[in-house]
């Protein structure tokens, strides 16, 4: 198992077991949502930081930037759905993620998976206010 399908196998697992408490909740397009949402902030971010530094300003209208992230954003979701949900392969990983880690291990994946998530979005962020604010 590769690092991507570690990350994808936790955050899917993390879901599978909200389920358990709350029924509403549909693993599979959550872990599609959260991963494509959380890939879309970090490219645009990262675009920001990397290529629109203070030197180049470009300056596009808030609709084409919205066209733009939801885009990409819908991309990033098919593109997850199709490398982890429609050819099965989140059935083959989630089992041998369960057999493979102990629950400490797996415990530590999730934990660090969604503060991947969480953090990593806030850092570029933080990075595209520092270079503002400079």
């Amino acid at each position: 198992m590769n690092f991507f399908d570690i990350f994808l196998t936790s955050i899917y697992t993390h879901f599978c077991k909200m389920k358990l408490k709350r029924p509403r909740v549909i693993p599979w397009f959550q872990t599609c949502f959260v991963t494509a949402l959380t890939a879309t902030f970090c490219v645009v971010l990262a675009i920001r930081i990397i290529f629109l530094s203070n030197y180049k300003r470009i300056n596009i209208s808030e609709g084409v930037f919205m066209i733009i992230y939801l885009i990409i954003g819908c991309i990033l979701f098919f593109i997850i759905k199709k490398y982890y949900f429609n050819s099965e392969r989140h059935l083959i990983l989630s089992e041998k993620y369960q057999e493979k880690y102990s629950e400490k291990k797996r415990l530590l994946f999730k934990v660090f998976s969604i503060g991947f998530c969480i953090i990593l979005p806030f850092l570029l962020l933080y990075f595209v206010w520092f270079n503002a604010v400079k």
